[in-house]
């Protein structure tokens, strides 16, 4: 990461709750996740490969740098795909404060079609009592270094999976 990226990520720990108040952080599977957790001054308690791989694209976004350095077509890479609909189980399954050290294709996959690496999204769910208490829909927001939010994305019953 750049100091300019760890900058970016410093400058969004004022708008995170306290530590002591993050029962989770989840982080991806590369060196990337760990140095954002580590530049937020946060210990990671969960990892998974759903948040993000030892990978890169490359500059023309035509290939993907595997961890072990082999480069294979974009078409070839299928994770998004594969794994789309799991991250509407991971969601709902996490405590409130919750924190996701991820990267632009996990957002893409929330749905986030403009999703910006080294950013902060908050995902809002509700809760409908007449479901039995089962969530029925969910925002995204991005949260600017200025501590104000966009909505980025909402989901209702249209979940896909």
């Amino acid at each position: 990461m750049t100091e300019s990226g760890k900058n970016d990520i410093r400058a969004l720990k004022a708008h995170l709750p306290p530590a002591d108040e993050i029962p989770t952080v989840m982080i991806g599977c590369g060196r990337r996740f760990w140095e954002m957790a580590e530049e937020l001054g946060l210990t990671p308690n969960r990892h998974s490969v759903l948040l993000g791989a030892a990978d890169a694209i490359t500059k023309d976004g035509k290939y993907i740098v595997m961890s072990y350095g082999e480069l294979i077509p974009m078409k070839e890479y299928t994770t998004r795909a594969d794994l789309g609909n799991s991250l509407f189980r991971l969601i709902p399954e996490l405590k409130h404060n919750s924190l996701l050290c991820t990267g632009r294709p996990f957002m893409k996959m929330a749905g986030v079609d403009d999703a910006k690496e080294g950013s902060l999204y908050r995902f809002d769910l509700k809760f409908d009592p007449k479901r039995g208490g089962e969530w029925d829909s969910w925002s995204i927001y991005l949260i600017n270094h200025d501590g104000t939010k966009d909505l980025a994305k909402e989901w209702y019953d249209d979940f896909p999976c």
